[in-house]
């Protein structure tokens, strides 16, 4: 018989894995839920109830720190988008002085973040837009809390 399983931490009931199997292996540390049949939860805004080991939805606050953006997350926005703007400070690179001196400073202001900030919110929300107008944040702003 094949068991539909979901692995949880059994002090929150945040949802580590899930699948299905005639026979799952325990994590360390977790505890495991058994479903009758097939599930596909939604870890951002489901946990097992640790109590009844169901599968519920989490509170609104829960599912927000969920959702939030990792410093991790951040530091990959900050690496591409370095990468992206890396053409406009080539000395060959067809730009004014101006715009040169605000791709410069934008750049600069991307590797401060992390001297400054050592939660990914606040870098988020320091952050500025590049001199071309694209916000590498964008998605990450929409998950603040």
């Amino acid at each position: 018989m094949i068991n539909f399983f979901i692995h949880y931490n059994p002090a929150d009931g945040a949802i580590l894995g899930w699948g299905s199997s005639f026979d799952q292996a325990p994590i360390e540390g977790m505890a495991i839920a058994f479903f009758a049949e097939p599930v596909q939860p939604d870890p951002s805004t489901q946990k097992i109830d640790p109590d009844t080991g169901e599968l519920v939805d989490k509170t609104p606050e829960e599912t927000r720190a969920a959702l939030a953006p990792t410093v991790r997350e951040v530091q990959v926005a900050i690496y591409r988008e370095l990468v992206r703007s890396d053409v406009f400070v080539l000395p060959d690179y067809p730009i004014d002085d101006k715009t040169y001196r605000a791709w410069k400073e934008y750049r600069q202001m991307l590797r401060d973040l992390s001297k400054h900030f050592r939660d990914a919110a606040g870098m988020v929300e320091a952050s500025d837009t590049a001199p071309d107008g694209a916000d590498p944040f964008f998605d990450l702003r929409k998950r603040l809390l």
